[in-house]
């Protein structure tokens, strides 16, 4: 509880059911073009007819839109050339400001245009993230207490909870 860190994919399962299952993965701080050696441990472990989410865009602050779309479309065909489906989600709205601005740097296009080349299913996280914080209609500092002491984009265990319902209902 409280400040404690926590993303959306640990809190997956509370939304599905057996035989579903989740393995998370997820590297805080990672950006799509260093994520090499974990992605190495995914694809050893996953099996034909799996699903594989991938999420980037918030350590990708220093690339180009079409250089997460080269990293996400590699990954994407890596899944596909072993049978295995994946799904690319863009990254949660970071919030600075209430209402919730501009997250182009988020690289959400990018992702859409990665899954939209890679023929494979694309959730809007960061619209949907947008939409909600957006309805709240509170302030600023209400909304970031959902998130890890303050911040603006490393959620706590109630903002991961919340993130995870927005993709689960994508899902």
């Amino acid at each position: 509880t409280g400040n404690n860190f926590g993303g959306w994919g640990q809190m997956m399962p509370e939304y599905f059911a057996p035989p579903v299952g989740f393995a998370n993965y997820a590297n805080s701080g990672a950006a799509s073009g260093s994520f090499g050696t974990y992605w190495s441990l995914i694809k050893a472990k996953w099996t034909t007819g799996d699903w594989v989410m991938i999420q980037f865009g918030h350590n990708d602050k220093n690339d180009s839109d079409a250089t997460v779309q080269a990293n996400l479309e590699k990954m994407a065909a890596d899944a596909q050339a072993a049978g295995v489906n994946p799904i690319l989600v863009s990254p949660p709205a970071r919030v600075q400001s209430y209402p919730i601005g501009n997250q182009s740097s988020l690289h959400a296009a990018a992702a859409k245009a990665a899954a939209a080349a890679k023929n494979c299913p694309y959730i809007d996280l960061t619209a949907l993230s947008t939409a909600w914080y957006n309805s709240l209609t509170i302030s600023a500092s209400a909304a970031q207490t959902m998130y890890h002491q303050g911040g603006a984009t490393h959620t706590n265990l109630l903002g991961a909870d919340k993130l995870a319902g927005l993709v689960a209902k994508a899902v």
